[in-house]
């Protein structure tokens, strides 16, 4: 038992994406969040300042977190065809999620929505897709660890 939790502690210490996926994971919905916040409340302008930042902060962070994605790929070797394919898929969409926010942040950055209020309805759209997209990577990534280290495993006896 000593020596699974051992590693397990390796196995967080040796790969990065892990560790930096969490934070960005959560500000594409979080952006889309203060949208909604934004039309709820009587268009205050916090919100939608707030809801863009969040935005063009996670397109930033995103590439780096692919990186270390495709990085820590290299690492984990499987022979179950099923998780191989859970792998490529987790990378497919991650590359995706960050070529579709860094390209649209590019173009929000310069047309900026805070300002030209007729780009907010495809700025909501865009907030719903990349949360819808990075939520389906959380799924994929949950089966992925699940399938890979708790399915084959016998029961044990807690009595």
């Amino acid at each position: 038992m000593q020596q699974d939790q051992d590693q397990h502690f390796e196995w967080d210490k040796q790969y990065l994406h892990p560790q930096m996926v969490h934070f960005p994971m959560i500000l594409f919905p979080l952006s889309l969040l203060f949208l909604f916040l934004w039309v709820g409340q009587n268009h205050f302008s916090i919100y939608l300042k707030t809801a863009y930042w969040a935005f063009i902060f996670g397109s930033v962070v995103s590439l780096p977190t692919v990186v270390t994605g495709i990085l820590d790929l290299q690492h984990i070797t499987t022979d179950d065809e099923r998780c191989q394919q859970l792998l490529q898929t987790h990378i497919i969409l991650g590359i995706l999620i960050a070529v579709t926010s860094i390209f649209s942040s590019l173009y929000y950055f310069h047309n900026n929505p805070i300002t030209q209020t007729s780009l907010i309805p495809g700025f909501v759209m865009l907030c719903i897709a990349l949360s819808c997209m990075t939520s389906v990577q959380a799924v994929i990534w949950a089966v992925w660890v699940y399938t890979s280290h708790f399915e084959k495993q016998e029961p044990t006896n807690l009595n």
